[in-house]
């Protein structure tokens, strides 16, 4: 059984927190990158995993016409400017969410240097996701926590 190709797959792990049987584990390729597996014993074929895979999604929400602007942005407070990537844009966007009581998800080094994702609900939070780890990060159990799955 496969949810997506492995090619295509992300490791966002939203296949295994959707699922609910607990069938799904993300498991390293031959390479080390983190790929779901399946249990057949434990799966009932509802389809979630394979409904909730991004890379599955055929629709796309925009379409390309001609006289789409694209900007370019960078926060103005140096500190954040220096702890973040792409000109502290995420840290703008963040604050915006937070201040809506929205919860703003990222990734973040442990301490023992692996790459996990986790979450924030206030600005506090902030400061453990800014930066590019440009590694893979496990969703571990974010979704369920924050209340947005199963």
């Amino acid at each position: 059984m496969e949810i997506c190709k492995p090619e295509h797959c992300t490791a966002c792990e939203a296949c295994k927190s959707v699922c609910p049987s607990n069938a799904i584990c993300m498991n390293p390729n031959e390479k080390g990158f983190l790929y779901p597996v399946i249990d057949v014993h434990k799966c009932n074929n509802c389809g979630i995993c394979y409904k909730i895979c991004p890379t599955n999604i055929t629709e796309v929400a925009y379409n390309n016409q001609p006289g789409k602007k694209v900007y370019a942005a960078w926060v103005k407070d140096k500190k954040v400017r220096e702890e973040s990537s792409s000109g502290g844009v995420f840290s703008a966007i963040a604050d915006y969410v937070l201040n809506k009581g929205g919860v703003v998800f990222g990734a973040r080094w442990t301490e023992d240097l692996s790459v996990i994702f986790d979450y924030c609900v206030n600005r506090e939070g902030l400061s453990k996701l800014r930066g590019s780890k440009y590694v893979q990060a496990r969703i571990e159990s974010n979704y369920i926590i924050a209340g947005f799955a199963g």
